[in-house]
């Protein structure tokens, strides 16, 4: 193990594993998960590709994972995620004022210590609440509406609202139905895949 691995780990041991553990998270390696009923909290600590020897630097990730979603989306459903399978995400340094793409340097000549204590604050202060306000599956609805439109039918369809869903699902593969492609798990999950292929089929129809 590399002598920038060891830095990065030990500042995992003294910084977030004595605030996540009491707070119902458990650890492996640099990933910290809280599994509950019907979410799991993702906290990732990542390592840069291009660090070696003495010195490099890493970031933190957060997500939300919803088992339910990945169900009716046809994933595999996993209780130990990874950050990148969660369904909503987001870098450390994005809840960071002003918001960036924040890595934090390790490596001899740097103040290892206070290194420790931002990433700390970071995590207690935002981050943790970052991860409250995102799981609650009905307040992501309408956040997503625009940017992630088969995740929010996902969404309405696990709430109870499956008619609203198909909705959804008939607009956008009616209007995009080269682009449907990904409606068809969760029309597979609804019960409604051959009628959400008999809108792709109308929709390709040539008009006159």
């Amino acid at each position: 193990m590399a002598a920038i691995a060891r830095r990065i780990d030990k500042l995992i041991k003294s910084a977030l594993v004595p605030m996540l553990e009491p707070l119902g998270f458990s650890r492996k390696a640099r990933h910290f998960w809280r599994r509950q009923p019907s979410v799991i909290a993702v906290i990732n600590l990542q390592g840069n590709k291009w660090n070696e020897g003495d010195s490099g630097s890493f970031t933190l990730n957060f997500g939300v994972y919803f088992p339910e979603l990945a169900k009716v989306l046809g994933a595999a459903v996993c209780d130990s995620p990874d950050e990148a399978e969660c369904h909503v995400r987001e870098r450390g340094g994005m809840l960071l004022d002003p918001p960036g793409d924040r890595w934090w340097e390790l490596g001899p000549g740097r103040d290892e210590v206070a290194v420790a204590e931002e990433v700390s604050a970071l995590v207690k202060e935002r981050g943790l609440r970052w991860i409250d306000d995102h799981a609650d599956c009905m307040r992501l609805s309408e956040t997503l509406r625009a940017q992630r439109p088969v995740l929010r039918a996902a969404i309405l369809h696990v709430s109870g609202q499956s008619t609203q869903a198909a909705a959804l699902i008939e607009a956008h593969v009616r209007k995009e139905p080269l682009r449907a492609h990904p409606w068809l798990p969760l029309a597979r999950a609804m019960g409604i895949e051959k009628q959400c292929k008999e809108w792709i089929a109308q929709a390709r129809e040539p008009k006159f």
